[in-house]
């Protein structure tokens, strides 16, 4: 946020405004149920259970995945999307959702500016091999690089890096500077090619008409991932967000040190791993949690008892408005202090 990137809040502002008649009965009907607090990933969520729902009817012999979709015969409102008489695709749906939160952001994000980002980065990368979990759409940190992703150029393309699965495997784990989009980025898409998983475009308009181009079929790989359950996502799209989710929980059984700015605790297959690291880890372990004042009881929340008698293992720092990030060098110096204790344990 502090390089204007949206926040959540934005974003589901921005979705609530999309001209789409089944996107606004999903919103309308949240809000009349005065689900005050929804986002645009609560929409996604409908809309994902929504298509399972419609894809267990047509093909009734396989089964259904979610079965609170079941009942969503008893909810019409949520089911009879129409429009002039005709059904609406729930598919067709979510990529018009996507396609404005793609078109949010390449709108609101053309200037964004890494250098406070960058210092930051650089002055962890003096004492520490980084690996980046990042559960945002932009690239912002992207630019921050030089990072290695698993994606390599080719010969074919001159607009996409494709995902070598076979040398991020044999790397991942020995590079010293590893970013992982965990839930996708506005630069992922699918080249026009049925035997294409996600790659990486050059730019986030490129991968944005890729993503326009595969609502001709369902079967398509998700540059973004939203929802609640993002996990089924991480299993199905394995190229390449299977292998980054592997190598996040790899990562997070490795180190006891980690650096936690911004999140708002909602993806529990990210805390599940945070609070093992911390158990693993023991006296070793070390957190810096950096948000604004507000949001400090979220990460608080899923790390109960962090701070041991004998040795404090969590350290906040919060700030007002966007959480003082990146910080100033007196506290990031601090920080890096607080790590290296750790380390040395």
């Amino acid at each position: 946020m502090h390089a204007g990137v949206p926040s959540t809040v934005q974003v589901t502002e921005r979705i609530c405004q999309l001209d789409n008649c089944a996107i606004k009965a999903i919103v309308d009907s949240f809000k009349g149920k005065g689900w005050a607090g929804f986002s645009f990933e609560t929409v996604m969520a409908a809309l994902e259970d929504l298509q399972e729902y419609q894809e267990a009817c047509r093909f009734p012999g396989r089964g259904i995945r979610g079965t609170l979709s079941m009942f969503t015969e008893l909810a019409p409102e949520y089911v009879g999307f129409a429009h002039d008489g005709e059904p609406l695709h729930v598919f067709s749906t979510r990529i018009a959702l996507l396609g404005g939160i793609f078109d949010f952001f390449i709108r609101e994000t053309p200037q964004q500016h890494p250098e406070r980002l960058q210092a930051f980065v650089d002055r962890l990368r003096q004492d520490f091999d980084l690996t980046v979990l990042t559960l945002n759409y932009d690239d912002l940190i992207d630019r921050t690089g030089p990072w290695f992703d698993g994606f390599v150029a080719i010969h074919e393309s001159q607009d996409y890096d494709v995902f070598n699965s076979g040398q991020f495997v044999d790397r991942v784990a020995t590079e010293p500077n590893v970013l992982l989009h965990l839930h996708g980025s506005v630069r992922f898409g699918r080249a026009l090619r049925p035997d294409t998983d996600i790659v990486k475009y050059h730019s986030a308009e490129a991968a944005r008409e890729a993503l326009i181009g595969s609502a001709r079929s369902p079967q398509w790989a998700a540059p973004i991932v939203s929802g609640h359950q993002k996990e089924r996502w991480l299993q199905r799209y394995v190229a390449p967000l299977g292998y980054y989710y592997n190598a996040f929980v790899n990562a997070a059984a490795s180190t006891p040190l980690w650096l936690i700015a911004g999140y708002g605790a909602n993806d529990v297959h990210v805390n599940t791993w945070v609070m093992e690291s911390m158990r693993m880890h023991k006296e070793r372990a070390r957190v810096v949690h950096i948000d604004t004042a507000s949001c400090a009881h979220l990460v608080l929340d899923i790390l109960p008892g962090c701070n041991i008698p004998s040795q404090p293992r969590l350290k906040s720092y919060y700030g007002p408005t966007i959480g003082n990030f990146p910080p100033q060098n007196a506290v990031l110096e601090d920080i890096v202090a607080f790590l290296r204790d750790g380390e040395a344990c």
